[in-house]
């Protein structure tokens, strides 16, 4: 039978947990590492007692492993808090929240997104990092192989993963993106504003050396209007990178009636992710078929295939 009260409760929860993040009661616990009384926080950070009292409640009832409450009624962060699973969703609701708060202007057409409602970009860099976690240590593995000398990691948000790159293979690292977050970035690691459709344009401010281009989650945003503007990309890079490897990294999708054939955590995670996505003027995920079928149309090569947990396929094409 349906629990109809955990849709609202649900709702509430991430609104919640959304405001102790944006006014620093998670990082304030977070630095004392102790239980800690609500007129301790509002001196503190300057809040109101009884209402932060009241969300600090909901969500220790309702997730407790993020959020502890003891019986003097006393706080303190909970070990799930720093977890990857957790920052993830944190930081990727935090991301979409402006959108869908504004889905009934999104779908009749009174706003436009990028215009009139914006994702939050540096949050969605955050819930990048924590989801790529593993994907950044695949990675690492198949460049290593690699003889360039310069990464460059496409869509780089914070950077975290062609950092993650440099450290260990020694190669430089770039990143580029059409936004660079204002927080979190990254020393001993370029950043280049610009637009990963058009490599030509940004391609003369690289250090010298061969190159190795990685892209994780990036390159679907290109279908939102059908397979052109994505193999029109392709064809750039191999003008731009002739011979080079390039290393993509997809989330893999699924079509509506896998979505609904299969409850589980992973089909739970593609369809919110799915969601969002034509919501932000952005391409569908694609499945594994539809990535090879659209390799074989393009000008680069598909030479390799790997999955990446927890749901993800990195393709390596040489241009």
């Amino acid at each position: 039978m349906q629990n109809w009260s955990s849709i609202i409760n649900n709702w509430a929860l991430v609104e919640a947990a959304h405001a102790l993040y944006t006014m620093g009661v998670f990082s304030y616990l977070e630095r004392t590492g102790e239980q800690t009384t609500v007129v301790e926080i509002c001196q503190s950070l300057n809040l109101q007692k009884k209402e932060l009292e009241a969300t600090l409640l909901f969500v220790s009832t309702m997730l407790p492993v993020v959020l502890e409450r003891n019986i003097d009624g006393q706080f303190r962060i909970g070990s799930g808090y720093r977890t990857v699973s957790f920052q993830n969703i944190l930081h990727f609701s935090r991301a979409y929240a402006p959108i869908v708060h504004q889905q009934v202007g999104l779908i009749s057409g009174t706003m436009i997104s990028g215009q009139q409602v914006m994702r939050d970009g540096d949050a969605l860099s955050l819930s990048s990092e924590a989801y790529a976690t593993n994907i950044a240590k695949d990675l690492v593995a198949l460049v290593s192989e690699s003889s360039a000398e310069v990464i460059v990691d496409l869509g780089c948000g914070s950077g975290h993963i062609g950092k993650k790159i440099s450290e260990v293979t020694g190669l430089t690292g770039v990143g580029v993106d059409t936004h660079v977050p204002k927080e979190g970035l990254i020393e001993d690691f370029m950043y280049l504003i610009g637009d990963v459709a058009y490599p030509e344009h940004w391609k003369k401010l690289l250090p010298a050396g061969r190159v190795v281009l990685v892209a994780s989650m990036v390159f679907h945003e290109l279908l939102y209007e059908g397979e052109g503007p994505l193999l029109d990309a392709f064809g750039r890079y191999k003008t731009a990178f002739p011979g080079s490897e390039m290393y993509i990294v997809e989330y893999n999708g699924y079509s509506p009636e896998e979505l609904g054939q299969s409850k589980n955590t992973v089909t739970d995670g593609a369809a919110i992710y799915q969601f969002v996505h034509p919501l932000t003027k952005q391409g569908m995920p694609q499945s594994r078929k539809a990535w090879r079928l659209l390799f074989s149309e393009s000008p680069i090569r598909l030479v390799g295939e790997y999955p990446s947990a927890p749901n993800a396929t990195i393709y390596k094409l040489q241009l």
